[in-house]
């Protein structure tokens, strides 16, 4: 008689930042390797706010097999955040694969938006 064994999948790979907005980030990566011998079903995406102190980890998305990138919203700029994704399939959740460092949620602009908040505080306070 033929047994059949599956498993939770194997943690995705690849995991990168794409794009970093003032409350916002996008994250890729690629598929598991192994789906443990069931089809991964979806994929988890978690946040730890490393800002203050990263105390667990809170879901921010839960997505199809087939989407490999995810928009982070409703964060606060100038925090810091660990993102890490996971596979899921029929047996369960895998491995997750995690940011190295912490991401620094800020304007693209950055020092030039900055700049323009007190130009423009300056030129409020001189009409007054």
């Amino acid at each position: 008689m033929w047994s059949v064994s599956v498993a939770v999948p194997g943690a995705p790979s690849s995991l990168r930042l794409t794009g970093v907005q003032r409350d916002a980030v996008t994250l890729s990566w690629e598929p598991a390797e192994t789906d443990g011998g069931s089809p991964i079903t979806g994929y988890l995406v978690e946040r730890s706010d490393a800002t203050r102190g990263g105390a667990g980890w809170a879901t921010v998305g839960h997505l199809d097999a087939s989407t490999l990138s995810f928009r982070a919203t409703k964060l606060l700029e100038e925090s810091r955040y660990h993102f890490r994704v996971t596979a899921e399939n029929v047996v369960g959740t895998g491995l997750p694969i995690e940011t190295t460092h912490a991401v620094e949620v800020k304007s693209p602009f950055g020092q030039f938006t900055a700049l323009f908040r007190l130009i423009f505080k300056a030129r409020t306070q001189r009409r007054n």
